[in-house]
């Protein structure tokens, strides 16, 4: 306890949700935790988890900083998931996926369909900010880029290039947002293995007609070179397994948006912010956050339906939408919440769940 006592002396009100607050007074909450499934093939066994999380108080001190919730068991699971990033992209590796990094506006399917591992390296950065309590990554990547480098730019690109992070190749898709992300592909690509698709700007206007059978041809050549490097040819039945899986996600992450919309708050809007932009990567683990976010979504409708209003919000919140990228100091979304507001969307990745991938017929048509 004098160790918890000295901890909590370093932190500035720490609040009634904080994760290590809680488990440190009660580590009976992970006893709830499940194994989870895993891309690999091999179940994340529910021992090492809970093993994991019974000591993560004492590791990771920045857990005191933020509202999140492990009574909600999918939440515990996907600290699990953020804190251990690293050491599960080393045994990926090992099982003999490649781990490729994109953009956070590429979805992911054709990635996980090629038998790689999608990772974007802003995610990562928010992993180590969850580990930290620091936004070193961001930071430091402006230093290199611009100031007023988007953050999703510079702390990816930072990340990269002072090696806390080790991709087998780099593979966006280039677009007309972020005007310092070709200049930030180009300077990685002196330091890993770098190819790009284009992206057309006009997709529904006069060029259309241009537009799709372009943006198709350069889907095909994405698959066709992750594929080389995975060795596995992708085919139809591979690209729809991946979409039914991943549709499954996008669908609970939509449940989630409309959850926040309810009259009583079952998430902060840290935990809801969590829960969503992992679809930028998913992890590196579709199958395992699948687990995750069922879970959270579940305990979300029951609170909702059993008027449990989360701690820590207050009574019909300012509802918010955030445009643009979203903060990257996380200690923000505990002051919406406190101020009485509330994250309930983010522009910049709705587009990766906002609807499902048909999975009848020709994936390419």
């Amino acid at each position: 306890m004098k160790l918890l006592e000295k901890i909590i002396k370093m932190i500035k009100g720490p609040s009634r949700l904080s994760f290590a607050l809680i488990v440190a007074k009660d580590p009976m909450v992970m006893l709830d935790i499940k194994s989870l499934p895993s891309i690999s093939g091999r179940k994340i066994s529910k021992w090492r988890i809970r093993f994991f999380l019974s000591l993560a108080w004492i590791r990771y001190p920045s857990l005191y900083q933020y509202n999140i919730d492990p009574t909600i068991r999918g939440m515990s699971e996907l600290v699990y998931l953020l804190l251990t990033v690293d050491s599960r992209i080393i045994e990926l590796r090992k099982a003999g996926f490649p781990i490729v990094g994109k953009w956070p506006a590429n979805p992911t399917d054709i990635y996980f369909a090629a038998h790689c591992i999608a990772i974007d390296p802003f995610l990562y950065a928010f992993c180590k900010m969850i580990s930290s309590g620091e936004n070193v990554l961001a930071t430091t990547g402006r230093g290199e880029l611009a100031v007023d480098a988007c953050p999703a730019q510079a702390a990816g690109y930072a990340a990269v290039t002072q090696g806390q992070i080790t991709l087998d190749t780099f593979y966006p898709f280039i677009g007309p947002w972020c005007y310092d992300s070709q200049y930030c592909f180009e300077a990685m690509r002196n330091i890993v293995e770098g190819h790009f698709g284009e992206q057309p700007i006009d997709i529904s206007g006069k060029n259309s007609e241009e537009a799709f059978p372009f943006m198709l041809s350069e889907i095909r050549t994405c698959l066709t070179t992750l594929g080389k490097r995975s060795g596995r040819e992708v085919n139809a039945e591979h690209l729809r397994e991946e979409f039914a899986l991943e549709n499954k996600l996008r669908s609970l992450l939509r449940d989630m948006m409309g959850l926040m919309q309810q009259e009583v708050v079952p998430i902060g809007s840290l935990d809801f912010i969590m829960a969503i932009f992992i679809c930028t990567d998913w992890l590196c683990d579709p199958p395992a956050m699948l687990a995750a976010l069922t879970s959270i979504v579940a305990t979300a409708r029951k609170r909702v339906a059993k008027g449990i209003h989360t701690k820590g919000v207050v009574k019909n919140p300012v509802r918010l939408l955030i445009t643009g990228i979203a903060w990257g100091d996380l200690g923000l979304y505990n002051v919406i919440d406190e101020l009485g507001g509330l994250i309930v969307g983010s522009e910049c990745v709705l587009n990766l769940f906002y609807a499902d991938i048909p999975t009848e017929g020709d994936p390419f048509e």
